[in-house]
């Protein structure tokens, strides 16, 4: 059963990532880059250790760079912890302009950024 459901929901993942490419293009951004490689580094009582992370896309338009996070079903909301976070962690890895969540059941591209403000 769970070999049976990863692989359902890899290939529900592939499928929403072409959907989510064709939509890029269609809002004029050009994909520069699929499941592009970035390295982070945590350092745990003073080793460093490496992990790679793997955004869905690298896309530019009019002389900007983003990395797109394509998603569908609950995790579509910048605000669901999961995907915050993995969005959070490209802008820091990733050496680009912009964030941008693409929402394949709405069909919608939005453009993501943070702030924060400590507790009074």
């Amino acid at each position: 059963l769970g070999r049976r459901a990863g692989r359902r929901h890899q290939r529900r993942g592939s499928r929403y990532e072409r959907v989510g490419a064709r939509l890029l293009k269609k809002r004029g951004y050009a994909v520069v880059g699929e499941q592009v490689a970035g390295l982070a580094h945590v350092i745990v009582d003073g080793e460093r250790l490496e992990t790679t992370i793997y955004a869905d896309f690298v896309v530019e338009k009019r002389g900007a760079r983003y990395v797109a996070e394509v998603k569908g079903g609950a995790l579509r909301s910048a605000t669901r912890e999961r995907t915050r976070r993995q969005l959070l962690e490209y802008g820091l890895v990733f050496d680009v302009d912009g964030l941008l969540l693409v929402d394949v059941i709405e069909k919608s591209v939005v453009e993501i950024s943070f702030g924060y403000e400590a507790p009074p």
